[in-house]
């Protein structure tokens, strides 16, 4: 809610307070990212003297691979019930007993990934038990099931954080953008740093999981803003991309101005000045921080479990990564396209005026 909204809705009564809504929803939405790129690309349009319209395919260049693309298969490991009977005196028991149940095989990939780290936490201490007690039969099928987890662990971690609705959510892509980047991530930026952490220490052999603090870690994850940095560099793309087709097509037609004090000139020297440097590439400046502050908390999440993405995955970050270095030039890239127009109205940078 913008500073205006708030303080009339505070202060008109109540037969008066949807008319006021209407009014300053126009007014607050002025400031989104939106509303200042179509404003500038309009004002272009008339100095080309050419509508120009997006034709909004960077928006639908990125979608998160499908569940069903994403699954890794995984040879289950189990321990039968004379086995698991077998276990009595060591922890472990207790965690077979609730992989196993009915509620632990439909259970969510992070409960699966607790579940998995405590049985390679606790089987060496009951396979050392169980060799003191004689029975080593079942030490080495607890041994083989050990090493066989052991196998399985970064993919039972990708599947829990990365493959996890989580994390989907994370690259969702919202309705709006609101003021974006101008509101913090600080909590979705905490948990990819915590959950790099996490599976780093996993990895290294470091079993113990806090439950809670992993749950609260992807609830914090799901909020991040991932789709809302995709979002608005796409829609960058989209409408200063599209005005650079404009001023091709304006320039091989005809000129804009015959000479360097041609009003047009002026008037798209102010265009550019006010509508483009002032608010564009201002809001385009705060977007690019905000990428070089997330983008490197991705590649270390990500990067920690590469070996075992499935296929989808991997293509899919690729051609993520190579669209958002390529629509984060798109500010330069118009720039450019600028330049010719402006010197051709006398009006390119450190020509007299």
């Amino acid at each position: 809610m913008c500073l205006l909204e708030t303080m009339m809705t505070r202060c008109l009564p109540g037969g008066l307070w949807l008319v006021a809504a209407i009014i300053l929803l126009a007014a607050c939405s002025a400031d989104s990212p939106e509303a200042r790129l179509d404003d500038y690309m309009t004002r272009m349009g008339r100095v080309l003297e050419k509508p120009i319209v997006k034709d909004g395919s960077a928006q639908e260049a990125l979608s998160f691979p499908r569940p069903r693309d994403l699954t890794i298969a995984q040879e289950d490991v189990s321990i039968d019930l004379i086995d698991y009977l077998s276990l009595k005196g060591c922890k472990l028991q207790h965690v077979v007993a609730r992989s196993n149940d009915s509620l632990g095989r439909v259970a969510q990939p992070s409960t699966k990934l607790v579940h998995h780290l405590n049985f390679l936490r606790l089987a060496p201490s009951c396979i050392a038990h169980l060799e003191t007690n004689d029975q080593a039969r079942l030490a080495e099928t607890l041994r083989l099931a050990h090493s066989r987890k052991h196998e399985q662990l970064q993919a039972t971690i990708w599947k829990a954080i990365i493959g996890g609705e989580e994390y989907r959510a994370f690259w969702r892509k919202p309705n709006t953008l609101s003021a974006y980047p101008a509101q913090a991530f600080t909590d979705a930026d905490a948990a990819l740093v915590s959950l790099t952490e996490k599976i780093h220490r996993w990895l290294a052999g470091d079993y113990q999981v806090d439950a809670a603090a992993l749950e609260s870690d992807l609830q914090k994850l799901s909020s991040g803003d991932g789709g809302s940095l995709f979002k608005s560099l796409a829609m960058q793309q989209e409408s200063l991309a599209s005005i650079d087709g404009a001023i091709r097509q304006r320039l091989a037609e005809k000129p804009l101005c015959y000479n360097a004090s041609a009003s047009r000139g002026q008037i798209l020297d102010n265009v550019v000045r006010k509508f483009f440097i002032a608010e564009v590439q201002a809001w385009s400046a705060r977007l690019e921080a905000r990428r070089f502050k997330l983008s490197p908390k991705i590649e270390a999440l990500e990067g920690a479990l590469s070996h075992a993405e499935p296929h989808a995955f991997s293509t899919w970050r690729g051609q993520r990564d190579e669209l958002i270095q390529y629509y984060a030039l798109a500010p330069k890239r118009h720039a450019t396209s600028l330049l010719p127009l402006l010197e051709q109205c006398g009006r390119a940078p450190g020509a007299p005026t």
